[in-house]
């Protein structure tokens, strides 16, 4: 898929004198603002873009400040960037990268001045350090020292360039420094700001800025968002111009602005979150609305402060060559620490997480329902049938996900369960969390990895397939009627040979053998209300 590495491909012989900055070019710019200029860049120095990669290339080579520190995923693209005459020839400056663990600070801003009279202010979101990723969690009971230097920072450069305009925009944590930063300048300043960009970051929690208005920035903001989103609806700040965009990755890798979609020049939009991030949302906040402000405070500080006493300041030092991972220091700190907040831990896990879902499913007693009712049976029958006819792909690997997510939901909403009736005894329910989190871990690993989904799910519907044809094969034996020996023999061949030829060769003939077996499916619900209707019973399985 097209992405902004496409786009600056695109459009990167054109200037902003030709075409002014949109939504792209911000996300451009706030993406560029992960760069690590720190040494390369004066506090009053004015650097093309071209110039200031040369500089960095020829010294040290690249180096990214985002959380995962992904160099080679922005590689090609701040070359691009740095090459086209659109961002090339943009100048540089005031750049600062503050590092403050005495105060909880992680803050780094950036100028890039289009022409003469129009600048971008870009806010860095979290990079690698613990320090960064406390501040973020500090959002939910206080404001944090790094809102108050973006507000600084902001005030600075206006009086610095008081006859330029201004656009604001960041990337996650930098989102929500750009959104508090418009929300608290004067009304003059304000006036000098053309558009603020808030890119999938945080908005402001209400429980902590009782005073805000929003509404003197509200017509001047773009939120833009991807499909997945959980970042950037932590409370959630409502825009009347909302984008939600199409991203490349799954799940919460879409947080990452590269792999947001681009075409025609373009954001590539949706009309709405997918389903698994809107359920994650509404579970973060009931658990957030179910504590206060400082049962947050202390829960947040508890963990972090267990964390460094461990020497993590990064979170590359939880890799197992350093002797960490996070899944040794959270069972640790469950153990060690944990017994004072667990209560509070306890409604996001049994609660929040498993128990509406576990009553919305035992309360509707749909298998029930099935195996009494053949009409519901033959109707559930053409259902799925037309669900494998529309989405032949989609639907054999979202079924196996969704399956699996069940399972490993069941299984972890049981571990808890036993650890909260042992009184949170981690020695004594070891094997079962180690257990539950190695099933999320081969869960995420499957999800994430290429293809693994698509090779796992062509596996899974294959021996399916042939199971279903041998039932098929079974009940020739119990047919009392041609018809019904006909109709059970040729649906059992049509079952071995779509799952013979699913195992064998699934990336050329999932997709054909799918709308197949759709076929035959709605083919067998109406074959069983034909059946129904004439008073007669039989016709499936």
């Amino acid at each position: 898929m097209n992405n902004i590495e496409s786009y600056v491909n695109w459009r990167g012989d054109i200037s902003f004198d030709e075409r002014p900055l949109n939504e792209v070019d911000n996300i451009v710019f706030c993406t560029l603002s992960y760069l690590d200029m720190k040494g390369f860049l004066g506090s009053d120095e004015f650097i093309t873009l071209r110039d200031l990669y040369a500089r960095i290339m020829s010294y040290k080579g690249l180096d990214i400040k985002t959380a995962d520190k992904a160099v080679d995923r922005y590689r090609n693209f701040l070359f691009c960037a740095s090459q086209s005459d659109r961002f090339g020839n943009v100048i540089v400056s005031d750049y600062v990268d503050i590092y403050d663990e005495s105060r909880d600070l992680q803050f780094s801003a950036v100028v890039f001045h289009t022409d003469k009279k129009h600048s971008f202010i870009a806010f860095r979101g979290t990079d690698e350090t613990l320090v960064g990723w406390k501040e973020d969690f500090i959002m939910s009971f206080s404001k944090t020292a790094a809102q108050d230097m973006s507000l600084k920072y902001t005030k600075a450069v206006l009086e610095k360039y008081k006859d330029n305009t201004f656009f604001l925009g960041g990337h996650s944590k930098g989102g929500n420094l750009a959104l508090y930063t418009a929300s608290n300048l004067s009304e003059n300043d304000l006036e000098r700001i053309n558009h603020i960009y808030i890119n999938d970051g945080p908005g402001l929690c209400e429980d902590v800025f009782t005073d805000i208005n929003i509404e003197r920035i509200r017509g001047r903001t773009t939120k833009i968002i991807p499909e997945f989103c959980v970042i950037g609806k932590l409370f959630d700040t409502q825009f009347n111009n909302c984008k939600i965009i199409k991203s490349s990755a799954l799940g919460m890798l879409q947080h990452d602005p590269i792999t947001w979609t681009v075409e025609d020049g373009g954001l590539k939009t949706c009309h709405e979150n997918s389903p698994e991030s809107v359920w994650i949302n509404q579970t973060l906040g009931q658990w957030l609305g179910g504590i206060t402000i400082d049962e947050r405070k202390k829960i947040v500080d508890s963990l972090f402060d267990f964390i460094k006493s461990k020497g993590i300041v990064t979170l590359q030092d939880f890799s197992d060559k350093k002797g960490f991972n996070f899944k040794k220091i959270l069972s640790s700190f469950i153990v060690d620490e944990g017994k004072p907040t667990k209560h509070k831990f306890s409604p996001l896990s049994l609660s929040s997480l498993f128990g509406r879902t576990f009553r919305k499913i035992k309360n509707a007693k749909i298998i029930g329902t099935l195996k009494s009712s053949p009409a519901a049976k033959a109707a559930a029958i053409i259902f799925f049938g037309i669900l494998f006819l529309v989405l032949p792909e989609t639907f054999i690997l979202v079924s196996v996900a969704a399956a699996l997510f069940l399972i490993i939901s069941v299984y972890i909403f049981k571990t808890v369960r036993c650890l909260i009736n042992s009184g949170w005894d981690f020695k004594q329910n070891q094997s079962r969390v180690y257990t539950a989190i190695a099933l999320v871990t081969v869960y995420a690993i499957i999800i994430l990895k290429q293809n693994a989904l698509f090779i796992l799910s062509s596996t899974v519907f294959g021996i399916a397939f042939l199971c279903t044809a041998y039932n098929y094969a079974e009940r020739v034996r119990g047919a009392d009627n041609l018809p019904d020996n006909v109709w059970f023999m040729s649906k059992a061949m049509l079952f071995a040979l779509m799952g013979l030829s699913i195992l064998v060769v699934p990336s050329s003939s999932i997709v054909f053998y799918s709308v197949l077996a759709g076929l035959v499916f709605v083919a067998d619900g109406i074959y069983r209300f034909i059946r129904l209707a004439s008073g007669k019973k039989g016709g499936g399985a």
